[in-house]
C-alpha cells in the first residue's frame, strides 16, 4: 500500500525530509527506520510502500510522483532531480521478476536529491522473501561519514547494509 499524504512538507508529521537536526548535515549516528509486512512473489513489481508529497493526476489518479520515481528506478539513475515542492522521502521499491529492492530515499546532504540503493536478493541471500508468503521487512536509515548507512532487516534476524 502506498501512503500519498497532502501538505506533509516541513510539516509536524514530515517523516523523513530531513533527519532530526540540521537537514543539510546531519549529526552521525542520528537517523529513523520504517518496519513493514510485505507480500511479494516473482511476478511483483511496484512500491511497497511510500511516504511522499501528493501530485496527483485528478483526471487519471495517477501519482505523478510515484510514477517518476518507477521510471527513474528502473532506468538505474539516481541523484535526479524531483518535482518543485514534490518529494519522495523515502520508499521500497519490489522487483519479483528482476529479484530485487530498491530503497529510495531524498537526501539529507543535498537539496531535491532522491539516492537509490538497489538490493540484489539472490546475492545477499535473500531471494526467499519474495516467495509469496509475508514477511517483516524493517528499514533503518542512519548518518555516517557524510553519508547515510541504509540496513534492511528481514524477519527480524538477516541484516544487509548499503552507503548511499
Amino acid at each position: 500500500t502506498t501512503q500519498r499524504y497532502y501538505g506533509i512538507q516541513k510539516g509536524p508529521f514530515d517523516m523523513g525530509s530531513h533527519f532530526p537536526s540540521d537537514r543539510l548535515n546531519p549529526t552521525d549516528g542520528e537517523g529513523y527506520a520504517v518496519s513493514l509486512w510485505m507480500k511479494a512473489d516473482r511476478t511483483t513489481l511496484g512500491f511497497a510502500y511510500a511516504v511522499t508529497d501528493a501530485f496527483e493526476n485528478w483526471a487519471t489518479l495517477a501519482v505523478q510522483t510515484l510514477e517518476r520515481l518507477a521510471a527513474t528506478i528502473d532506468s538505474g539513475s539516481s541523484g535526479r532531480d524531483w518535482f518543485d515542492g514534490y518529494r519522495v522521502y523515502h520508499s521500497l521499491y519490489v522487483d519479483g521478476p528482476g529479484s530485487t529492492l530498491t530503497v529510495a530515499y531524498a537526501s539529507p546532504f543535498f537539496v531535491d536529491r532522491v539516492v537509490l540503493l538497489r538490493f540484489e536478493l539472490p546475492s545477499i541471500g535473500a531471494e526467499y522473501i519474495i516467495d509469496g508468503k509475508w514477511h517483516h521487512i524493517a528499514i533503518a536509515f542512519t548518518a555516517e561519514n557524510k553519508k547515510v548507512r541504509v540496513q534492511l532487516i528481514v524477519d527480524g534476524h538477516t541484516s544487509y547494509s548499503k552507503e548511499g
